[in-house]
């Protein structure tokens, strides 16, 4: 093997160092290129309706035991009361009208 030789396979050897190199930090470029450009605002794109979601169920979810609520303070013991009303209305009626049969109690 000749001077030369040796010299083109020392060459063709660092050429193909140099291009594996110079092909993972081309690579390696490509995929923070990638990241930053299109994973980053997916991710935030993905968040954001993620948040929207989650804020509307939370609002659901509040709705419905804010009215179990409602229903459970005033409705029902509102409802109670004009019961009793209705029934006191309705014994003063009746013994208006039929005095012997009903008393009030």
């Amino acid at each position: 093997m000749d001077w030369l030789e040796v010299q083109r396979q020392l060459q063709g050897q660092l050429q193909r160092e140099l291009q594996g190199q110079l092909q993972r930090e081309l690579q390696r470029e490509l995929q923070r290129q990638l990241q930053r450009e299109l994973q980053l605002p997916l991710q935030r794109e993905l968040q954001r309706q993620l948040q929207r979601e989650l804020q509307r169920e939370l609002q659901r979810q509040l709705q419905r035991e804010l009215q179990r609520q409602l229903q459970r303070e005033l409705q029902l013991p509102l409802q109670r009361e004009l019961q009793r009303q209705l029934q006191r209305e309705l014994q003063r009626e009746l013994h208006r009208r039929w005095p012997d049969h009903f008393c009030i109690s």
